[in-house]
């Protein structure tokens, strides 16, 4: 898992997919209309959408193995929760058509952390994640979320 500012970056990884990915997020603003923005190359999709954050206990514990998610917050903010997948009871199995796989909610303190606009977090295949939280009271946000193919990783 990645948390951190765009100012930081190119710190991560060199990858010429990595910048053009970077380059596309910085300047992804609130006016990008829902739905999928394929990038120009590298297989890269980003989702967006405006949705509303939810109780903690409405949300939904997940992880994917063919991609990693690379997520970014629009507008309003969102807290998210973080497990290792392999300590987590599989709610449903991975299900390659949608490259998903669904946890149930562990006992077990996750890493926790706010994701707002200009920051990116980056969750791989181990990091099951749950998003959308509201820090507080149930709120609107809009949100993107690229889908990188996680070999990318290791070219």
């Amino acid at each position: 898992m990645i948390l951190d500012t765009f100012d930081n970056a190119g710190l991560y990884f060199s990858h010429a997919w990595w910048r053009d990915l970077m380059a596309f997020l910085r300047s992804a603003s609130v006016q990008l209309s829902d739905g999928e923005h394929p990038l120009a190359s590298h297989g890269i999709v980003a989702r967006v959408f405006s949705t509303q954050t939810r109780p903690q206990s409405s949300a939904q514990l997940e992880s994917h193995r063919a991609s990693v998610d690379v997520q970014v917050v629009l507008s309003g903010e969102e807290l998210i929760a973080v497990w290792p997948s392999p300590t987590l009871g599989i709610r449903t199995d991975y299900d390659p058509t949608r490259d998903v796989m669904f946890y149930d909610p562990p006992t077990a303190a996750p890493v926790s952390f706010p994701l707002q606009p200009g920051r990116f977090a980056v969750f791989f295949p181990q990091d099951a994640h749950m998003t959308l939280i509201a820090p507080s009271a149930p709120a609107p946000m809009k949100k993107l979320v690229a889908k990188v193919p996680a070999h990318l990783f290791g070219a």
